[in-house]
């Protein structure tokens, strides 16, 4: 899954946030904003996926499923002037007896 994620500096602290799927965290740090960023992304994934949500969410936010990883091309992201951006690819887990591990793209 290739999500987008920002940083904003708010007063020395950054607060970074994933726009595809409404979640948010924070850190002293961009380095620190961004990995508690993955790992609440990776919770909420996880969350949604066990109640059996990920189907209508992804559908809502227009988020598409792949069974291959994204290609590595150049994302241009619109930043506003105290932002940070960059791209991250996380994979979504088959459920046990599923199929194998897919991708997603929003």
């Amino acid at each position: 899954m290739r999500l987008t994620l920002l940083a904003t500096d708010e007063d020395g602290e950054f607060v970074s946030e994933c726009p595809e799927l409404g979640v948010a965290s924070q850190g002293s740090t961009v380095e620190e904003a961004f990995h508690n960023l993955k790992d609440a992304l990776t919770t909420y994934l996880r969350t949604i996926e066990n109640l059996g949500e990920r189907p209508r969410i992804f559908r809502e936010r227009g988020i598409k499923v792949l069974q291959r990883p994204p290609a590595r091309d150049a994302v241009a992201l619109k930043l506003r002037p105290n932002q940070i951006g960059t791209t991250s690819v996380l994979p979504i887990r088959a459920k046990a007896g599923g199929k194998a591990p897919a991708t997603a793209t929003g």
